[in-house]
């Protein structure tokens, strides 16, 4: 996807600054995904809108499964959303 341009990368707030974790951006339209340990010249995954949104119900999906099977009670707090490696993401 050389030549579309990227703005808004984000970076999750859990790092405290300190960068090591991935970045989410976006084109006119794909969704890029990097590393930020690479830097702003450093390869890029790129999904499209669709990609990503099926990319994060899984995810999501995935969490939710997790936190139900150890629960003892079978109860998930759904007010705090959920870590996914260094990326916070609501529910």
């Amino acid at each position: 996807m050389s030549g579309e341009t990227v703005s808004g990368w984000r970076v999750a707030t859990y790092t405290g600054g300190q960068g090591n974790c991935v970045e989410v951006g976006r084109s006119a339209t794909m969704i890029a995904v990097r590393d930020t340990k690479n830097g702003q010249d450093g390869p890029m995954v790129w999904l499209t809108l669709a990609e990503w949104r099926a990319f994060m119900r899984r995810i999501k999906s995935l969490v939710l499964l997790s936190q139900l099977i150890r629960s003892p009670f079978g109860g998930i707090d759904s007010g705090r959303g959920f870590r996914l490696g260094c990326m916070n993401v609501s529910q």
